[in-house]
């Protein structure tokens, strides 16, 4: 009846297409077929694909019927890779992409993009959700087709057998070797004098070239200040800074970047190494390219060459390189980007790690004699990556880091080296890599002096723990360049001992844009350290103990916490006055640095806090203690 197979004689019905072809589900009717006089129907590609996605439709419900009553029957599970193999064969021919295009862009508007634009402003919810389908579109359907030529959808539905699964690597692809300093440079700052150094952390800068001052933060899209679509110059006190926009969604003006690093420049004395934990584009995802990536990729390093041309400058991955965002997918689909990484940061790289960074995003690199940074393409590793859906591709490991990291931190053990992790997400969502970095740290304790990482735009740190939930080490979050709902522009500039390692102060550094912006482009911002971990906020040392004492202090401190919630946003944090807003913000700042508890502390696993056994923290103020009683599964005392 789908025009696929020649009918009994008897069951042919006038109106009926005639058969195309042969019955082979595997070959369709073949595209832009002709009508002749003689009767035969032709069929145009969309038509063609329509009737070829309902028999894959017809077959997937027969083969779905017969697992639901025999489970994986031979029968059942023939006809689901039938139909697998159907639509597998439409998506690689590209006879799906009219589909959905005509489907995804009004699905997208009537979803608001995702919460992403204001449906009531179609105009911006159409350029959002266009730019999107068109971008993400191919995206999704090469996994579905990838996912399709396999037999993992049909063991989903209970029609096959489930596929064994996929074994981590235990060794790794590409690895490092920590004795060959070839191509190393001998820095500056190795031949310095005393023991107290510093570093600096800048992270997500996400450089919009587009902004401009004056242009309305209030946009209905993921970006705003900037010339696009509908937008308009700002009024009612919604126009964009010169210097940028805090809380607002908006991204960094290029100029501020450049600023920051000219006065880097001038620091005396000199940093000893600089982190640079992820995203150089901005947070237009819906116009991007792997051109424009790459260009912005290219004007943060040319900024960086400015500010550093005599202190090594460490790269991560960050989740907005790829093109589109969130789409690492192997090493080998994403050479294009490692190659140009590899060409950005040689000058500040040594041969061995631009062999791996070339390879799939990860490296190790001395900072200095003694103290190594290991850098993690945390993308292959975090869940939230659109290719981790595609059971064609090796993942969870598709580089083998976890092998590698192994490796990689045996071999700085065994020279006597301490390492500093650096990675765009945080440690703990390195899934599997988190377990192996638990296991070597119980054979070399202290072999990890900290993590820093990127992505979240806000300031902060997480305690990594062991599997008996002994502090570690600490990982740092890193704040963000970006203002975009995160508050000031902001770095961190960490002391540490040159010859242990260890960190000794943190400090966290942003300008006040509302002074910058009311004086203007004449005179750029003035950074300043506006919090210290020891002097602000009575840290005793940098150890993982004394910051899960600092956890346990701002719970009934208020004065405490409201400095340290200054601190996460950058300057740009007033106390709430709604009790039960306010309420949730602080059980999340309370919650978020003790690592794997996180969600047993939010109260979303532990039975005992759903039922209201734990008390609320001492020092609560009254309608905190009676939110925390009407709710006791927010509970936050461990």
């Amino acid at each position: 009846g789908l025009g696929y197979c020649q009918p009994p004689p008897s069951s042919r019905v006038r109106g009926l297409p005639r058969p195309i072809g042969t019955c082979d589900l595997r070959h369709p009717p073949r595209r832009g077929a002709t009508a002749d006089h003689g009767g035969r129907t032709a069929h145009g590609t969309t038509r063609t694909t329509a009737r070829t996605m309902r028999a894959a439709a017809l077959l997937l419900a027969l083969g779905a019927a017969s697992g639901l009553v025999h489970r994986a029957t031979e029968f059942g599970c023939r006809v689901c890779r039938a139909a697998s193999d159907v639509l597998s064969d439409l998506v690689a021919k590209n006879e799906t992409e009219a589909i959905v295009d005509a489907i995804g862009v009004p699905v997208c508007i009537a979803i608001s993009g995702v919460g992403e634009c204001d449906r009531e402003d179609y105009g911006a919810c159409l350029d959002l959700c266009t730019g999107i389908v068109q971008e993400y579109g191919f995206l999704i359907l090469q996994i579905i087709s990838d996912d399709l030529s396999t037999q993992e959808p049909c063991a989903g539905l209970g029609v096959c057998d489930e596929p064994p699964e996929r074994e981590i690597p235990t060794e790794p692809v590409v690895p490092s070797d920590l004795s060959d300093l070839s191509g190393e440079k001998a820095w500056p700052a190795w031949d310095q004098g005393g023991d107290v150094g510093y570093f600096l952390q800048i992270t997500d800068v996400h450089l919009d070239k587009k902004y401009q001052a004056g242009y309305s933060y209030e946009c209905g899209l993921p970006i705003c200040c900037r010339p696009q679509g509908g937008a308009r110059p700002g009024f009612n006190g919604t126009a964009a800074g010169y210097w940028g926009t805090p809380g607002a969604d908006c991204d960094t003006p290029p100029y501020l970047s450049e600023a920051l690093h000219e006065e880097l420049r001038r620091w005396e004395p000199r940093p000893d190494f600089v982190l640079s934990t992820g995203d150089a584009p901005a947070h237009d995802i819906w116009r991007q390219s792997q051109e424009a990536n790459l260009e912005m990729l290219n004007v943060f390093v040319s900024h960086q060459m400015k500010g550093f041309p005599d202190a090594p400058v460490f790269p991560s991955c960050g989740n907005h390189l790829a093109f589109p965002v969130d789409s690492y997918s192997s090493p080998e689909r994403d050479a294009w980007l490692y190659t140009n990484l590899t060409s950005a940061y040689g000058y500040w790289l040594p041969s061995d790690a631009l062999k791996t960074l070339g390879y799939a995003g990860y490296y190790a690199a001395r900072a200095r004699p003694g103290l190594r940074v290991v850098n993690v393409n945390s993308n292959y590793l975090h869940m939230n990556g659109l290719w981790h859906y595609d059971n064609t591709l090796p993942y969870p490991e598709p580089a083998a880091q976890s092998a590698w990291i192994n490796d990689t931190l045996r071999q700085a053990a065994a020279l006597g080296e301490r390492v500093i992790l650096t990675g765009h997400h945080n440690v703990g969502d390195w899934a599997n890599a988190e377990t192996v970095i638990r296991e070597v740290l119980s054979e070399f304790p202290g072999l990890v002096v900290a993590a820093m990482n990127g992505h979240q735009h806000s300031n902060g740190y997480r305690i990594i723990s062991d599997t008996d939930d002994s502090p570690l080490f600490v990982n740092y979050n890193g704040g963000s360049l970006t203002t975009g709902k995160s508050g000031n522009p902001g770095m961190i500039k960490y002391y540490y001992s040159r010859s242990t390692g260890d960190l000794l102060d943190v400090e966290w550094w942003w300008p006040d844009l509302s002074v910058a912006n009311a004086r203007g482009r004449a005179r750029p911002p003035e950074w300043e350290a506006r919090y210290s971990a020891k002097r602000d906020l009575g840290l005793e040392d940098m150890s993982a103990a004394s910051w899960e004492d600092f956890a346990q202090r701002i719970e009934s401190d208020d004065d405490l916490y409201n400095a340290w919630e200054t601190v996460v946003n950058k300057g740009l944090y007033t106390p709430s006055y709604d009790a039960t807003g306010a309420l949730q913000r602080r059980l999340e700042t309370l919650c978020e640095p003790r690592g794997a508890s996180y969600r047993k502390c939010m109260g979303g696993t532990d039975a005992s806090r759903r039922e209201g056994i734990c008390p609320p923290p001492e020092g609560w103020t009254d309608a905190a203690g009676t939110l925390l009683a009407a709710a006791p599964h927010m509970c936050v005392s461990l």
